[in-house]
């Protein structure tokens, strides 16, 4: 299983609170059986939206999609450059238990 970071970084406050769980509700609502997602994580930091997916799909392309998938529905226009940026991480391994 692999955990893959993204960050969205936002040049105005993040509320907390319900927001995680809009978040958290629209990835899986975008995820799909071909993501392999075990697990996400989401919280909410000032300006910033930490995102942690849990999967066992061997590549960092699908979560990275289905983030974008997630914040950016088909049809809507990407949000103004200067308001939001999404900062990906990273994969990393996390080891199995027995």
């Amino acid at each position: 299983m692999r955990l893959f970071r993204a960050t969205v970084v936002a040049d105005h406050a993040c509320p907390p609170g319900a927001l995680e769980h809009r978040i958290a509700g629209a990835l899986w609502a975008n995820a799909t059986a071909k993501d392999l997602v075990e697990h996400i994580a989401v919280r909410v930091g000032v300006g910033r939206i930490h995102i942690g997916i849990f999967t066992r799909c061997p590549s960092d392309n699908r979560a990275q999609a289905l983030v974008e998938r997630a914040l950016r529905p088909p049809g809507s226009p990407p949000p103004p450059r200067r308001r939001l940026v999404l900062r990906y991480g990273r994969s990393t391994r996390v080891p199995q238990n027995p």
